[in-house]
């Protein structure tokens, strides 16, 4: 989750996320120093510098994803104390998988289109939802309970939600968080 929250609020690409390492992020200062590149070739991968000059900068974040990241490495360490010798060494990467190998780009193209698929769906799954109800208003009153996918309810429910407590204010809307199977 993390690595999305960085690359829709700090505007970085792909190969710029897989490439940061944790001596880039001054969480302190809250910024995110963009050096490298991670360049997919095929399947391979190689590291280099940004794609143009203007590339390589400072990004400011804001505090939300100081926060996100404050997590995210609480979680690293705790994986990296739970697999021990097993624990792949990626020179400091701040975005890994659970074992701290390397998070390859097209991985991340792959996650992003599954979560873009997902959102879309529950987007058209909200708006019929709108639409029936606008066709049987007395139909929503009482308790609603929506279950919520809390990578991506952050994205969807600022915008869905006052629409639908507008329109229908005698319905008690309640969020309970699920996950996924995977």
């Amino acid at each position: 989750y993390a690595a999305f929250h960085v690359v829709a609020h700090a505007g970085l690409r792909r190969g710029e996320v897989c490439a940061l390492r944790w001596e880039d992020v001054d969480l302190d200062a809250a910024t995110i120093n963009v050096r490298r590149n991670l360049v997919q070739m095929g399947w391979a991968t190689t590291e280099g510098k940004p794609k143009s000059d203007a590339g390589e900068r400072a990004v400011p974040l804001d505090a939300e994803t100081v926060r996100v990241l404050r997590e995210h490495r609480r979680r690293q360490v705790a994986d990296r104390l739970a697999w021990g010798a097993a624990w792949e060494d990626t020179v400091g990467r701040l975005f890994v998988r659970e074992n701290g190998s390397m998070l390859h780009p097209s991985v991340v193209t792959d996650v992003f289109h599954d979560i873009a698929e997902r959102a879309n769906r529950i987007l058209i799954e909200a708006t019929d939802l709108i639409d029936h109800a606008r066709h049987r208003p007395k139909l929503l009153t009482g308790r609603l309970e929506l279950g919520v996918l809390p990578t991506i309810a952050p994205y969807l429910l600022p915008a869905t939600l006052p629409r639908l407590q507008e329109s229908y204010p005698a319905l008690d809307i309640s969020l309970r968080e699920t996950q996924t199977a995977t």
